[in-house]
């Protein structure tokens, strides 16, 4: 199957209702290393903090709202409402479990209102596949 949320690049979960994303989300525990992003005049500031392993730095990129049309299968046709579409995604840096500060021109990551970015912190297996997420932050464009 392919479960519909994939909490902290751990835990799949088929979420059949709301409460079970809740419920799977609030069992799935804090995360290990501390993350944090901030932006100014020009530039965009990341910072994860000291931890154990490898990890890489990456900015997903989403849009609030995003309408698409279904093109295939049962719903064939329909409009459907996505929230928190994913837009973009890019590794920034590599990790090796020290405390560590990227800074970025803003202008490459900040789009339009309605729009913000998650960085993440997180490790990938042997075939560069994504993993376990070591931390979090986000970024609301305002």
């Amino acid at each position: 199957y392919t479960p519909q949320f994939v909490l902290n690049g751990r835990k799949a979960v088929k979420a059949s209702t709301l409460q079970a994303a809740f419920d799977g989300a609030s069992s799935s525990g804090t995360l290990p290393v501390e993350v944090s992003a901030k932006y100014g005049k020009d530039r965009l500031v990341l910072r994860a903090g000291d931890g154990t392993g490898e990890a890489n730095l990456v900015i997903v990129q989403f849009v609030d709202e995003q309408t698409v049309k279904v093109e295939r299968g049962e719903n064939s046709g329909r409009s459907i409402g996505n929230h928190y579409a994913v837009t973009g995604m890019h590794t920034v840096g590599m990790w090796s479990g020290k405390d560590m500060q990227v800074e970025l021109p803003l202008k490459e990551y900040m789009p339009e209102k309605g729009k913000g970015c998650i960085v993440l912190l997180q490790r990938t297996n042997k075939d560069n596949v994504p993993g376990e997420i070591l931390g979090a932050a986000k970024i609301i464009w305002n």
